[in-house]
This record gives C-alpha cells, sequence and structure tokens, in this order.
C-alpha cells in the first residue's frame, strides 16, 4: 500500500535527520516541542477552522491546512524558542548518541505521519495521503480498517486521553470528537459534502425521546437541517444542495453515571433507522438522502425553514445522551430524554416549540 510506504518514508528520514544532525538534548527538545504542536494543533483547530470559513474560505481543503499549519506553526515556534534555552553541547557519551537520537527521530516520524494522515482523513483526493478506512458500500464503525503502522490511531488515541484530563476543560476531545478517525473518513462517505456549518442542525427542546414500536424501543432524535449556505452557518453545500448519508450522523452518550456534559469520555452511536410516519424505515448507513428543497422544507418547530427527520439509535438506558453531530462542523448539545407520547409527538409538529441550536467546539 503505498501510503504504508509514505509513513516508512517520513519515520526512516525523521531517524536519518536526527542521527546525523542532532544530539541527545536538541533530540529530546524537539520532541517535546513536536509534541506540545501536536497538542495546540489539536485542541484548537476547530476554532481556526471556524475562522476560516468565516471569511469565506469553505472547502474540504481547508480543515486539514488548518490543523497541518497550526501544527507547523507550534512546533517550529516552540523549538525556536527552546533554543535560547537549552544547550546542544552536553554529550552524553557516543553509544547513548548512536541509539537514543535515532529512536526518538523515529518517535518524531510517527508524530508528523500521524498528523498528516489524521489532517487528510477527510480528503479522498489523493491516495498518496489517505486510505480506506471502510469499504464502500459495507461501512461499519464496529469494524473499521486500520493501517499495519497505525500512527493516526495513535495520535487521535494519545490526544483523546489527555484531553480526558487537565487539558479536557469544559469540551473534552474524547467527548466532542469521539472515534474521531470514524468521524472524519465517515464524513466522505457517498461522495457527499462533508462539512456543514456550526448552525447548520437544530433540535427541538422535547426531540430526544424513547418511541416503543414493535421492532422495539429506540432512542429517536428530531433534527432539522437548514438549507442556507455553509458561509451562514446552514447545511447547504456550496453547490446549493443538501445531501447526507445516515453515517455522517452522530450521537455521543456519556455512561448515565458520569455527569450529563461534555467532559470525560463519550460513546458514539449511528442511526439505525429513520421514523417516517410513526413507522421504522431501514437506511443503510451509505444510504445518500438528497433535501427536496420544495417538497421537504417546513416551519413545524420554530428556527426557520428545515428538512426534519426522525432519526432512531439503539442507545441503552444506562447512557445518558449529550451530543448530536451532522457532518464535520455542525455539534448541537441535547436536551433532557422524554417519554414519547402523542401529546408530545403533536407537540413537536406545533411552530411555537422551542429549539436547541448548534454549541460548536
Amino acid at each position: 500500500m503505498i501510503i504504508l510506504g509514505v509513513i516508512l518514508l517520513i519515520i526512516v528520514a525523521c531517524a536519518i535527520y536526527y542521527y546525523l544532525k542532532c544530539t541527545i538534548m536538541t533530540a529530546i527538545v524537539s520532541l517535546i516541542c513536536a509534541v506540545f504542536g501536536l497538542l495546540i494543533a489539536m485542541g484548537y483547530f476547530d476554532t481556526v477552522n471556524n475562522l476560516v470559513i468565516a471569511r469565506g474560505m469553505i472547502g474540504p481543503k481547508w480543515p486539514p491546512v488548518s490543523l497541518l499549519v497550526l501544527f507547523v506553526l507550534s512546533a517550529v515556534l516552540l523549538r525556536v524558542l527552546a533554543g535560547f534555552v537549552v544547550g546542544s553541547q552536553i554529550d552524553l557519551g557516543s553509544l547513548a548518541q548512536k541509539i537514543v537520537v535515532p529512536v526518538l527521530g523515529v518517535f518524531q516520524g510517527l508524530i508528523l505521519s500521524g498528523v498528516l494522515l489524521v489532517a487528510t482523513g477527510s480528503v479522498t483526493s489523493s491516495r498518496f495521503i489517505s486510505y480506506a478506512r471502510f469499504s464502500p458500500g459495507s461501512e461499519s464503525p464496529a469494524n473499521p480498517s486500520k493501517l499495519l503502522i497505525n500512527v493516526d490511531g495513535m495520535i487521535s488515541g494519545l490526544f483523546s486521553w489527555i484531553s480526558q484530563g487537565s487539558l479536557s476543560g469544559t469540551k473534552s476531545f474524547a467527548v466532542y470528537h469521539a472515534d474521531y478517525l470514524d468521524q472524519l473518513h465517515l464524513s466522505r462517505i457517498g461522495q457527499t459534502y462533508p462539512l456543514s456549518g456550526s448552525n447548520g442542525m437544530i433540535v427541538p427542546s422535547k426531540g430526544v425521546r424513547r418511541r416503543t414500536f414493535d421492532e422495539g424501543g429506540f432512542l429517536v432524535v428530531r433534527m432539522g437541517l437548514k438549507y442556507t449556505s455553509i458561509k451562514q452557518g446552514g447545511a447547504a453545500s456550496p453547490a446549493g444542495g443538501v445531501s447526507f448519508a445516515p453515517a455522517q450522523i452522530r450521537l455521543v452518550a456519556k455512561d448515565a453515571s458520569r455527569p450529563a456534559d461534555t467532559t470525560g469520555k463519550g460513546t458514539v452511536f449511528y442511526p439505525v433507522k429513520f421514523v417516517e410516519n410513526g413507522k421504522l424505515v431501514d437506511k443503510p448507513l451509505h444510504e445518500v438522502i438528497t433535501v427536496d428543497r420544495d417538497k421537504d422544507l417546513t416551519e413545524k418547530p420554530s428556527g426557520g425553514k428545515a428538512a426534519w427527520y426522525d432519526v432512531a439509535f439503539d442507545v441503552p438506558e444506562n447512557q445518558t445522551p449529550v451530543l448530536l453531530q451532522f457532518k464535520l462542523g455542525s455539534v448541537t448539545e441535547l436536551p433532557k430524554v422524554q417519554n414519547s407520547t402523542d401529546e408530545l409527538e403533536r407537540q413537536l409538529d406545533v411552530r411555537e416549540n422551542t429549539s436547541h441550536q448548534n454549541s460548536g467546539s
């Protein structure tokens, strides 16, 4: 596979460079700066990407560009500053130099190649810097394909783990971007547009409920997609339409014993059914659904015109839903789960009902 060759090339190149150009101290410092550059990039690329979109630079290429630029600038700036503090002539012996420095170079190569693959996870244009995590037509988030050298999994897993601790703040990466690689790769499913605006999705305040059908009980979420442009915060692609696959919809839940907030760690659930006219309807994760602007847009709940869908998830009762995500960009904090009644279902169809807006990340 070409991508494995690229990864090995980066790792070997870093090891050779470290061996020829670095002392033990400069190698350690460079690696530490790369790690901190990774933390800064993964922690703030959403913010940078939103600023880019606000300036009208919209397209699938900008999220990876935002991440890569932020990583390179952070790591290089930290390395330059560290050069004024750390001496490069500390000698720990030739044996340590020959063994330790190349090993540190290998770790540097793992970080660089991992950031590259994470950044380009939603990009399909190049076989050199991307790979098929899911087989077309048989997408199963439970069985993703992983590279032999799983550098992108290492990077995203490391930051998810760190984000649950002192770097989590009020919005943990392990919740907002749980199973991040799956989110990236499924965003490009069915050749649909992978991005959505920050306010492209709304959920009514009573739109999360548990309903019982002949097939059993499910958690059903009423989701509205706005037909405005991404620059205006909506879900419409630059071509002017809205199309999506169920795999681009993710519900993130937390253990019911944990606080129902966005700290800690989340578990991802994907749609298992859609509800149409009170009946469960099968829609495979790869099926492309196109919004008909003339037929599908209504103003039932408040919040402007939107295309409304009832999405069913198989979420155990010991899990508390906290987020609903649509493509890359739309994130909505979910209201408290209701038990469905005929009266509640009627309330969801009246305009006076308030709606939850996207919270961003």
